[in-house]
């Protein structure tokens, strides 16, 4: 049996006529954003709990927490002008103050020993120093609870991820938020900015920018998704071919030049010469979120403002009449 909070009754049941027959994986909705008819966001999806009667949403939330850490930075430093320090036996210059070595020798190990945190703190102890703290920020997951999947509303997937609107005021509930009717109060710059705008298909479309004013006033929405783009794993290259095949990197570059007839060598000739003899790349995969255009919502077009923006019409209904062809085409996609 599942064990809900304390809210007022819902009506679960089904919509006769669902909004969206879009259908997905379970590993799919793994980390969906769940957003409540108000605008104000649940939680994420961690994994769905099927029973035979009902299938439930198990709920996560990050929170940021602040603690307490050594801050090694400034300890190393402190170190470095209280510790013992040798003199050149050419110039009499003190030398740079080595501290995993002063480590290693003063706890006696060996030379390719690690010196851990403690080892330097104990260290720094043994000269009279104090340990240096800041104040850190953590993000972590906390469980947010299990909610029926028949409090769903619409599910919504675009290039910008994916999204899940309740049919209730679920999260405002909790938060003592009152819900309100008809098109949402003004809002400032800076209550804006930066809000997740949700279509009213449940598909994230990107980020507001700022209120729009005019004979009718509206908000500037940045159109963004997430792209996936490769570049070389330089780093990676080096650690196969350095020092089996070569003594060390600049060697390695020199041999580039050398068979290119280049006299600089970038990434583009690194790339050309491992091409040249069969070497492959190893290369790194990152997401990234890239603005594609920007476009405008009238007012009367926003259904909800909360922690998260909910518009009253689809985005290609919005799309009409002020996006580029190769834009429309991008969002119709």
């Amino acid at each position: 049996m599942s064990i809900l909070p304390t809210l007022p009754e819902f009506n679960a049941e089904p919509p006769e006529q669902p909004v969206s027959r879009v259908k997905f994986t379970e590993s799919e909705l793994v980390d969906t954003m769940v957003i409540d008819s108000e605008g104000y966001v649940v939680g994420k999806i961690e994994a769905l709990r099927i029973e035979p009667e009902e299938i439930f949403i198990k709920l996560y939330g990050i929170e940021k927490e602040k603690r307490e850490v050594i801050d090694k930075e400034a300890l190393v430093e402190r170190i470095e002008k209280f510790a013992p320090t040798k003199r050149s036996s050419i110039d009499f210059q003190p030398q740079s103050v080595d501290v995993a070595r002063l480590v290693r020798e003063h706890f006696r190990l060996g030379p390719r020993a690690e010196v851990t945190e403690d080892h330097i703190c104990r260290y720094a102890e043994s000269l009279g120093l104090s340990i240096p703290h800041i104040m850190q920020e953590k993000e972590g997951r906390v469980d947010k609870g299990s909610i029926p999947w028949a409090f769903v509303d619409r599910v919504g997937s675009s290039d910008y991820g994916r999204a899940l609107i309740l049919r209730e005021p679920y999260e405002a509930q909790k938060r003592g938020v009152e819900p309100t009717d008809g098109i949402p109060a003004y809002r400032s710059k800076s209550e804006l900015e930066g809000k997740l705008v949700v279509d009213s298909e449940a598909k994230p479309t990107g980020t507001a920018v700022e209120i729009l004013i005019g004979i009718t006033h509206g908000v500037l929405v940045r159109k963004e998704s997430y792209k996936q783009e490769e570049s070389l794993d330089l780093e990676k290259l080096k650690r196969s071919l350095v020092p089996s095949r070569f003594r060390d990197f600049e060697d390695f570059k020199k041999k580039i030049g050398k068979d290119l007839d280049k006299k600089t060598v970038g990434i583009p000739e690194i790339q050309a010469w491992c091409k040249r003899y069969n070497i492959a790349l190893p290369v790194i995969r990152q997401t990234k979120v890239v603005t594609d255009f920007e476009f405008s919502v009238d007012w009367k077009d926003l259904a909800k403002i909360g922690d998260v923006i909910i518009l009253s019409k689809t985005i290609e209904e919005l799309a009409k009449g002020q996006m580029s062809e190769k834009n429309l085409e991008m969002v119709i996609q």
